[in-house]
């Protein structure tokens, strides 16, 4: 990574210093497309490639409700898609992090039906079922995302390292 990226790097963690969009580390900075993937992106990746095969529990983190379940980031892989090919609302070149983890059985979610409050178990059923389970497969996918940029460092939270990446979640079977 050569000295300009880094110095850009060193400024980031400052909230001062979020910025708004992805494209303005291109056009603030005036990176070009080699600086950018080589250094902003491969930063984010190798940060990311740090939490492989660790376990996250929502016990420790105070935003995830009536959810009680542990993860463990299993893959990330960087994918560059040509731009003709694929239309990316937040990527600048194509560029993709996809990010694989693993729920372990026995999580579970407080939901209310029409008996009342209960309590059942995140499995793959549950994430099919037709009337819920679109809603718990999204707040799981938001809790998932914000632990591990917290886990990351402010740094992700001002280059917004979410907006690239795509999340593959493997829930345990019934």
């Amino acid at each position: 990574m050569n000295d300009y990226i880094k110095k850009i790097l060193s400024k980031l963690p400052n909230p001062s210093w979020a910025l708004e969009k992805r494209s303005d580390f291109v056009d603030v900075y005036g990176l070009s497309e080699d600086e950018y993937l080589n250094g902003i992106v491969d930063f984010e990746v190798n940060q990311l490639n740090k939490l492989e095969g660790e376990f996250f529990s929502t016990l420790t983190y105070k935003y995830s409700g009536s959810y009680d379940f542990v993860f463990k980031v299993t893959n990330i892989q960087f994918i560059q898609y040509t731009k003709v090919s694929v239309s990316l609302e937040n990527s600048l070149f194509g560029e993709v992090i996809r990010l694989y983890v693993e729920i372990g059985y026995g999580g579970t979610v407080g939901i209310t039906d029409n008996l009342g409050p209960v309590t059942v178990y995140i499995t793959d059923e549950l994430i099919s079922d037709s009337d819920i389970g679109w809603e718990i497969d999204n707040e799981v996918k938001e809790i998932i995302l914000e632990m591990i940029m917290e886990k990351g460092s402010d740094l992700f939270k001002n280059i917004k390292t979410n907006d690239i990446i795509e999340l593959y979640i493997e829930y345990p079977k019934k």
